[in-house]
């Protein structure tokens, strides 16, 4: 065997060595980062690139006539906050959603306490709907992801002026803003879980949606108010903890 052919098949061998060693190197940082998502509690998909919270002529609001146009609400700064929150956040995960202001500050706290301290494992990626700017600023100060809303810019201005008139208006907004948000986190590919701040959490409910009702697109008990619907349809959904999976069944419910 000539020298030049040795000098070849090194050459070829030393290229195979490299190549073979580059791919066990990806893999073990590849198997590396999926156990560090598993045991954080992460998704293995990847952020939602930018264009990925665009609003097509397709979608629908839940309750259009209570709301402003979504060509409208999508200017407000409240929507451009929960975008900024979500393109943080892998598609395909279950955000789990509170809301109040500040007269409830104490019960939000204690629920906050119960769904990561108490709770094994905590219930990953919490997001706080704020109806007022000091609540707001109490929980951001204390680490915790927080949206403010300003009525006014999520009512329609009728309503708004309805509203004034009204005494239980916080029930009446928030009913609206979760039904808003849940549906744009599921168009946008995300599952949501709605927990009302007196709804205690004792166990983490994820194995229950994605094991004994892994099926299911609406998870939630049921409800009896308000009675003109439960004339109609014989239920209605309690919305003090419910689950909706960002599939097409839940959009033509939501729409419907």
């Amino acid at each position: 065997m000539t020298k030049t052919k040795i000098l070849q098949r090194a050459l070829r061998l030393f290229i195979v060595i490299i190549i073979v060693a580059t791919i066990a190197v990806l893999g073990v940082l590849r198997y590396t980062d999926i156990q560090r998502r598993l045991k954080d509690g992460s998704s293995l998909m990847e952020n939602p690139p930018d264009d990925h919270f665009v609003i097509g002529d397709e979608f629908t609001l839940p309750m259009p006539r209570l709301t402003l146009p979504i060509s409208n609400l999508i200017t407000k700064q409240w929507m451009m906050d929960l975008r900024n929150y979500l393109s943080k956040i892998p598609s395909n995960s279950l955000i789990s959603v509170t809301s109040g202001n500040s007269k409830y500050e104490n019960v939000l706290l204690n629920w906050l306490i119960s769904a990561t301290v108490n709770t094994d494992p905590p219930l990953s990626h919490i997001l706080i709907l704020s109806l007022d700017k000091p609540l707001h600023q109490t929980l951001v100060e204390h680490g915790f992801d927080s949206v403010y809303v300003d009525f006014k810019d999520l009512l329609a201005s009728d309503i708004l002026e309805r509203l004034q008139q009204r005494k239980h208006t916080v029930y009446f907004v928030l009913m609206i803003l979760r039904q808003t948000v849940m549906r744009l986190m599921n168009h946008w590919g995300y599952d949501a879980a709605n927990y009302d701040t007196d709804a205690i959490i004792l166990k983490n409910p994820e194995q229950l949606y994605y094991g004994d009702f892994m099926n299911s697109d609406l998870i939630g008990s049921r409800g009896t108010f308000p009675g003109s619907v439960r004339k109609v349809l014989g239920l209605t959904l309690c919305a003090g903890t419910f689950m909706s999976k960002s599939t097409l069944e839940t959009g033509i419910a939501t729409n419907n």
